[in-house]
């Protein structure tokens, strides 16, 4: 198995602050990466491969939450056209405040409304848009994935020499480094863990039962800095 299917593939890795299978949404066959880190969604190409790393990992150690290599990088116009007429990305699109859907922003289409239909994310309003889809542009498709959620099936931890990898923004160039070990590294770990396919491997978080715990993107990002992870 290879990670990386050129020189040019870029290694992205950043801290997943509440996942909650929104952002990343694993489900269906399907990860998927429509809001947040508007960064990252903005310049990876198919063949980038993204790292979602613990926030809350002991010691400076860090536990991967999911690893995707990218399929395909589609516009918000792009993807809401294929959640309204493919299965299974109907499915994303989010039924109540309680949906992973992240085919949030279904209006934009029509040019009817920045507001958001309601889901687990929180977003919503004029800041989330800017975030989702006027800095981040795109939507990140893979179905070349491992999730491991909150580690309740498998547990993957970065090893030593890699896990200098920074785990903030879109740090690609810093990361060009460490591809070959990371790669190394996590074709070995699927192999010792006995996964042989892509896919879900875990759970996320669960909900949290009051909207004063939940966290948009731009709540999170508007903390200061000594809360940072």
């Amino acid at each position: 198995m290879k990670l990386f299917e050129n020189e040019d593939s870029r290694l992205f890795s950043y801290v997943v602050k509440d996942d909650f299978g929104c952002a990343p949404n694993p489900y269906n066959g399907y990860c998927t990466l429509a809001i947040c880190k508007p960064a990252i969604r903005r310049i990876a190409k198919k063949g980038d491969v993204v790292v979602g790393l613990d926030c809350k990992s002991s010691g400076n150690k860090r536990r991967i939450v999911y690893c995707m290599i990218i399929d395909d990088v589609l516009t918000w116009s792009e993807y809401i056209n294929k959640c309204k007429t493919e299965l299974p990305f109907n499915n994303r699109i989010p039924k109540n405040n309680r949906d992973t859907g992240d085919c949030i922003w279904i209006d934009i289409a029509d040019d009817k409304t920045k507001r958001a239909l309601p889901s687990l994310s929180g977003h919503n309003g004029d800041a989330d848009f800017a975030s989702d889809i006027e800095r981040g542009k795109n939507v990140l498709i893979s179905q070349r994935f491992w999730y491991f959620g909150t580690g309740n099936e498998y547990k993957v931890v970065l090893p030593d020499d890699i896990d200098i990898i920074p785990a903030r923004n879109h740090r690609s160039k810093t990361n060009h480094g460490f591809r070959d070990k990371f790669e190394d590294f996590i074709v070995k770990k699927m192999d010792e863990l006995k996964i042989s396919g892509y896919g879900k491997h875990g759970n996320p978080k669960p909900p949290p039962t009051h909207k004063a715990n939940q966290n948009s993107c731009t709540q999170c990002q508007s903390k200061p800095k000594k809360t940072r992870c």
